[in-house]
């Protein structure tokens, strides 16, 4: 049996944290705690700053299974705590392998993942492409309009997926800014306009 895990605060949502597989869990979180971790120096410093829980979010039969959902929990580069994308081999910060290193994907699952990820991750459909509206977390007031939460983070020193949670509405604000969804606060406004009509 596989299991894909989930390392987080309770405030964070999927798009956060840590997303795992490993076919001994408890095993595997205690081995993230300990002073002998394989882990990523990222993922170390985010355990000994939030001390974060430890969930599973589903079991399979096979690996490749556990892969593929990892995959499409982690379609992107430093999503989270996770510095890879998911559904292939783990990096190694250790001597020591992690249980599913050197695994090939094979050419099913690979497929699967392709389809998955086709018309899916691809301009405004991925949650973390959508345009938002960036505002002042005190005043309220406008600071961006119209942007893409993953380029305007990077250029102005914020961090993406604390910014997403904020316009997903995980996370009340991000260094003094939040974000709303562009499509959800037009959808509002309309809602406001035919009620009040």
């Amino acid at each position: 049996m596989y299991y894909v895990y989930h390392i987080h605060t309770p405030e964070m949502g999927l798009a956060e944290g840590y997303v795992g597989v490993s076919n001994n869990p408890k095993a595997r979180w205690a081995k993230h705690k300990s002073g002998t971790s394989d882990s990523s120096p990222r993922l170390i410093r985010a355990i000994k700053k939030h001390n974060p829980s430890f969930s599973i979010l589903a079991c399979f039969d096979t690996l490749e299974e556990a892969l593929w959902q990892e995959y499409t929990l982690r379609p992107l580069e430093r999503m989270g705590w996770n510095l890879s994308v998911g559904g292939g081999k783990p990096p190694t910060y250790s001597g020591e392998k992690h249980p599913c290193y050197g695994r090939e994907v094979s050419e099913e699952t690979r497929k699967k993942q392709s389809e998955a990820r086709s018309g899916r991750f691809g301009g405004h459909k991925h949650p973390l492409s959508k345009p938002v509206n960036i505002y002042n977390a005190e005043t309220h007031e406008l600071v961006a309009e119209n942007v893409v939460v993953k380029p305007w983070a990077k250029e102005n020193g914020y961090h993406q997926a604390h910014l997403s949670a904020t316009a997903a509405g995980t996370k009340r604000g991000h260094k003094g800014v939040y974000a709303r969804y562009v499509e959800k606060e037009t959808y509002r406004r309309d809602a406001k306009v035919s009620t009040e009509g």
